[in-house]
């Protein structure tokens, strides 16, 4: 459970953080935004919160049904057990067609009574985290900007007196420029959804006000999901710091590394210029694929081009991202299992250089490389340890036969250089080859 000292979490992933930490307790906040914005699912998910840390909530609705609101969070897959409902139905002579024609009626008379029946639901929730949905219908009442700010501040003091957390919504639907609870609140938090011309909305959320608090400014995304918002905080470059050396990084093509002096030191930024066809695309997945073929990772991020078709134009180049990827995954998944798992690979090709259709070195933890090589007239094959994540391993390359016992192995071919070309040179005095060479 929460202790008094912390503040009230909004329990929104990323809310807490352009908060500075949540909302202080015992204060009324404002959460503002047009119809659509969010608002009723950030007041759920903030007393959800407070159930979660063992505190006590209230909904006052003025505009959402008891039915409407437990529709909402089960949308989201909410249950509000623990939280208790005040539905607030106005009274039925504010629906009276004739009182409100009448010359004796005062909105004073239901204002009061709407104020009364809000505190007497609070008397006997006795919460700690309260939300008010919404402002426009007090505004209505009070009928004068005067009137509803005094009610607003008498709803204020009343809350503090009471140690409850207050979520005050307001749908600025009847007076967007009215800033009349702006000065009473001790922050003030808005939702905004904007609409392009052409696709999705985007949602965006500010922090106004917050009273002795150095929040995060600006403008920053939201989205709305099943199980609630998302806040994606705006990026602040300078509280970000990572240690790294400057050192140049390579495309995997020696000539256009020539061409960059060495290649591009670590950490800058590089655009790649050019009309539709000349080849951007590959310039840059170029020294992705070779970040990862060195055992670095890497992430492309593409806004217009379909994946599928990334894929089939890369392999028609020579690089296989689907393949790379899957082996990823693949290779992961069972290592978590604590499977051992072995790979084949073959070569194009018997001495000499050769190549492979798909280079997945990098993927391995252990690479151990095969070869043939000649001497004294003789094909002979020859095994090598190119790398082992996990620990030290030989350099060394042993030559190896294949015989009815299984595999045999000789000792360091020490004498010879040039092995993995395929045509070695003999260096040493003894061969130290194996003894059955047509084995």
């Amino acid at each position: 459970m929460q202790t008094e000292t912390q503040d009230a979490g909004f329990g929104i992933p990323g809310m807490d953080d352009i908060l500075a930490g949540g909302l202080e307790r015992e204060r009324v906040y404002l959460l503002e935004g047009a119809p659509g914005t969010g608002k009723t699912t950030a007041a759920m998910r903030f007393l959800l919160e407070g159930v979660r840390a063992g505190e006590t909530g209230l909904y006052i609705t003025l505009s959402e049904t008891e039915e409407e609101l437990r529709g909402t969070a089960k949308s989201h897959g909410w249950s509000l057990e623990g939280v208790s409902i005040f539905e607030l139905v106005p009274p039925e002579s504010l629906l009276d067609e004739q009182q409100q024609q009448s010359l004796l009626y005062s909105s004073d008379l239901e204002l009061g009574e709407t104020t009364r029946m809000i505190f007497e639901a609070v008397e006997s929730a006795t919460p700690r985290r309260v939300v008010i949905d919404s402002l426009s219908e007090i505004r209505l009442l009070a009928q004068s900007s005067l009137r509803y700010r005094r009610q607003v501040l008498a709803l204020k003091h009343y809350f503090a007196k009471h140690g409850a957390t207050v979520l005050l919504l307001d749908d600025l639907t009847t007076d967007v420029n009215d800033k009349t609870v702006h000065s009473v609140a001790h922050g003030v938090i808005q939702l905004q959804e904007l609409a392009p011309e052409y696709g999705a909305e985007r949602r965006r959320v500010r922090i106004i006000k917050y009273r002795g608090r150095r929040f995060r400014g600006g403008y920053h995304d939201f989205t709305i999901k099943t199980g609630g918002l998302e806040v994606y905080p705006r990026i602040v470059a300078s509280e970000h710091h990572t240690a790294f050396s400057r050192s140049p990084i390579s495309s995997g093509v020696v000539e256009l590394d020539a061409l960059l002096g060495g290649g591009l030191e670590r950490g800058s930024s590089a655009l790649i210029l050019g009309p539709a066809g000349t080849g951007k695309s590959l310039f840059a997945i170029n020294f992705a694929v070779a970040a990862v073929q060195r055992g670095e990772k890497a992430a492309l991020f593409i806004f217009d081009e379909e994946l599928g078709l990334l894929y089939d134009r890369m392999l028609n180049l020579g690089i296989d991202l689907f393949l790379i990827l899957h082996i990823h995954e693949l290779l992961q998944f069972l290592n978590r299992q604590g499977a051992s798992t072995f790979l084949t690979v073959a070569q194009h090709g018997l001495v000499g250089e050769m190549k492979a259709p798909v280079d997945v070195t990098y993927l391995a933890d252990t690479v151990i490389l095969l070869r043939y090589f000649e001497a004294a007239g003789n094909v002979r094959r020859a095994v090598s340890v190119i790398k082992k994540r996990s620990g030290v391993h030989e350099n060394t390359i042993r030559e190896f036969s294949i015989g009815a016992g299984g595999l045999s192995l000789g000792e360091p071919l020490s004498q010879f250089q040039g092995v993995l070309r395929g045509v070695p040179n003999f260096v040493g005095p003894g061969s130290g080859l194996l003894g059955d060479p047509g084995a």
